[in-house]
């Protein structure tokens, strides 16, 4: 087993990088949408594949979370989602690769909103996070 306390040393740990990761998100070198300048097309595509894999993992932990902490990972999800590094005019002539990759989160992200909206009773904040997440996707 675990040793005492360190559910509670964990819960810490995933409160901190959210709210640092949220720091970050909400950030951006443009004023029209949360995004950064990139030297380079790779450099964005980069970026956009890093993001991608993020939300990925993100999403993939939500089920593992106690409800409790599973706030905390949606307002990380929630900026992470609405990044313009992720929108459609950044998106447009990426790599294929990237393309799939987008695709695959937006459908995993479909997959883990059904599930949770087949659920009678599910708490409000994951009612708003998967009814945000179905305007994304």
């Amino acid at each position: 087993g675990w040793p005492p306390g360190s559910g509670e040393m964990c819960a810490r740990r995933l409160a901190i990088l959210c709210s640092r990761l949220q720091l970050l998100l909400c950030s951006s070198h443009k004023e029209s949408v949360l995004s950064f300048f990139y030297p380079s097309p790779e450099g964005l595509a980069w970026t956009q594949l890093l993001l991608l894999r993020l939300w990925s993992y993100l999403l993939s932990q939500a089920e593992h979370l106690p409800y409790r902490h599973q706030p905390a990972l949606f307002a990380t999800l929630t900026p992470l989602m609405e990044r313009g590094e992720l929108g459609p005019s950044a998106l447009l002539g990426a790599p294929a690769l990237l393309l799939e990759k987008y695709a695959h989160v937006l459908w995993q992200t479909v997959g883990y909103v059904v599930s949770k909206l087949n659920r009678k009773a599910a708490p409000s904040e994951v009612r708003v996070f998967c009814s945000h997440a179905l305007s994304i996707a």
